[in-house]
């Protein structure tokens, strides 16, 4: 059981990057949202624009910045943290429904694990503690508040694409 929450724990805590995305494999044309540093005059600012994919090497990436800024920017890779592409936009009920269905898995799993646990020796006689077996009504509130998670979320879907370590050290 204790292995079970460790691999879930462990998955959880993973960066959420795409699967076999790199950075040769993003087509023109596709939407980026990218944040890094740049040097200005100033000294080293913090910056994130969204735009077009138009062009993009080993060190540099060329955008087409979207409106009201409407030039093209090339951005060198070595001041990116951050890359994320647009995977397109989720409607709202299917991320409500997703909301739901998560905080009714997340409601019962809490309510059968402690339930599990307290659970005393079986032939002992001593019954279930009240307040353990009235875990159960928590599971409709774990169903609302997962619904207005859902409901809350931006529907824009992005995928983040990590950029090489020795490109940037802190990209991760």
């Amino acid at each position: 059981m204790r292995l079970c929450f460790a691999i879930l724990a462990f998955a959880l805590l993973r960066p959420p990057t795409a699967r076999g995305q790199s950075l040769a494999s993003i087509p023109a044309g596709a939407t980026l949202r990218v944040y890094g540093d740049r040097a200005t005059n100033e000294g080293i600012r913090r910056f994130s624009v969204r735009g077009t994919l138009v062009a993009l090497d080993s060190t540099h990436v060329v955008l087409q910045l979207e409106p009201p800024l409407t030039t093209r920017d090339s951005i060198p890779l070595f001041g990116v943290r951050r890359l994320e592409v647009f995977q397109g936009r989720r409607s709202r009920t299917s991320m409500v429904l997703t909301g739901l269905g998560l905080g009714a898995f997340t409601g019962t799993g809490l309510w059968w694990f402690v339930h599990q646990t307290a659970r005393p020796e079986r032939g002992s006689g001593q019954p279930i503690p009240p307040i353990i077996d009235n875990m159960r009504n928590s599971i409709p509130v774990f169903i609302a508040v997962g619904g207005l998670v859902g409901l809350t979320i931006g529907p824009e879907h992005w995928i983040r694409v990590s950029v090489p370590q020795s490109v940037f050290p802190d990209s991760r």
